[in-house]
């Protein structure tokens, strides 16, 4: 009973972080728009105390260039999504059904290594993913939720939205890690955009 309600009170942080987000991209400011229309990344970092979670993370959006079918289908690409992330050194999909999937994911660097798994939740018709920590299977994380989301932009190309707030525990050595973790989270959007122009676009404009 403690799991099935942890699970959905982070469903319900995701979903929330998700339409926050949509409100924000309907208010970005318009030298955010310019960086975004020169290819930049825009992001927006918060920080927070919520009861005895320590909360990073934020949003952050990316224009790449990808049509919006492709670019969705790069984004819930299960098997090549490490390849988009930072630092990732490894990842294998535990579970999948055609709305969800759970992965897991390996970590390292120096001498510090992560595995942990995140479930996903897919929704086709509005083109979002939610995601949030396997409780079960948390690794080091003491919490971790957020959300894709991909939009139409101007030139056929797509809007990557990305939120999350991530708690990864207290210890000493992940603690001083804490900034440059945090400065990943939000460049994933950026990461995405590497591989999807880069590499790996083939696998996506067809």
């Amino acid at each position: 009973m403690r799991l099935t309600l942890l699970m959905l009170s982070f469903g319900l942080i995701a979903t929330t972080l998700l339409s926050t987000s949509d409100a924000s991209a309907q208010r970005l400011s318009a030298s955010e728009r310019a960086m975004l229309n020169r290819g930049d990344l825009v992001t927006r970092p918060t920080e927070e105390r919520r009861g005895n979670l320590h909360l990073f993370g934020g949003t952050s959006w990316q224009v790449i260039r990808l049509t919006p079918e492709q670019a969705w289908r790069a984004v819930k690409d299960k098997r090549r999504l490490r390849h988009m992330l930072p630092q990732v050194e490894s990842s294998r999909v535990i579970s999948q059904t055609p709305t969800t999937a759970t992965i897991e994911f390996s970590h390292r660097y120096g001498p510090i290594s992560a595995t942990y798994r995140i479930r996903f939740r897919y929704d086709e018709e509005n083109h979002q993913i939610t995601f949030q920590l396997d409780p079960a299977h948390p690794g080091p994380l003491r919490a971790a939720w957020g959300f894709f989301k991909v939009r139409p932009h101007a030139g056929n190309r797509s809007l990557i939205s990305f939120g999350a707030k991530i708690d990864i525990g207290s210890g000493l050595a992940i603690s001083a890690l804490r900034p440059t973790l945090h400065e990943w989270i939000l460049k994933i959007p950026l990461t995405m955009k590497w591989y999807v122009e880069g590499r790996g676009r083939r696998f996506y404009v067809r």
